[in-house]
């Protein structure tokens, strides 16, 4: 009977430590299963991050690349100036200076804003 006993409380143990070994493995494939869905999540994070950041780059020089088209044509149009021109135009010849200044100067933010976009981090 004693023997019985011992036997059952033998069975009730190695069931216990099964069932304990069970919970334990069920624990540590559901935390693995997160960690693999947040390296996934990571990942595409990344990828979207990194997706905006060409977007943004493409449209800031495609505005530097409209901004040296004008200053092309405001320097074909002073040069015709110069060479056709009377002495009235150098007030336009001024206007065309100023606007080209301006425009080389919003071309050098523009770069530095595209700077600053293709060497930023996403934030975590």
């Amino acid at each position: 009977m004693l023997e019985n006993e011992k036997e059952g409380a033998k069975k009730f143990d190695n069931s216990e430590l099964l069932r304990k070994a069970n919970i334990d493995r069920e624990e540590y494939f559901a935390e693995l299963d997160k960690e693999r869905q947040r390296e996934q999540q990571k990942i595409v994070a990344d990828k979207e991050f990194e997706e905006r950041k060409q977007r943004e780059i493409l449209d800031l020089e495609d505005q530097v690349n409209a901004l040296i088209s004008k200053n092309r044509f405001f320097e074909k149009e002073m040069r015709s100036l110069l060479i056709n021109g009377d002495e009235g135009d150098n007030q336009i010849i001024e206007k065309y200076k100023d606007k080209i200044s301006q425009n080389e100067y919003e071309i050098y933010q523009l770069r530095c804003s595209i700077d600053e976009v293709r060497y930023s981090k996403r934030p975590e």
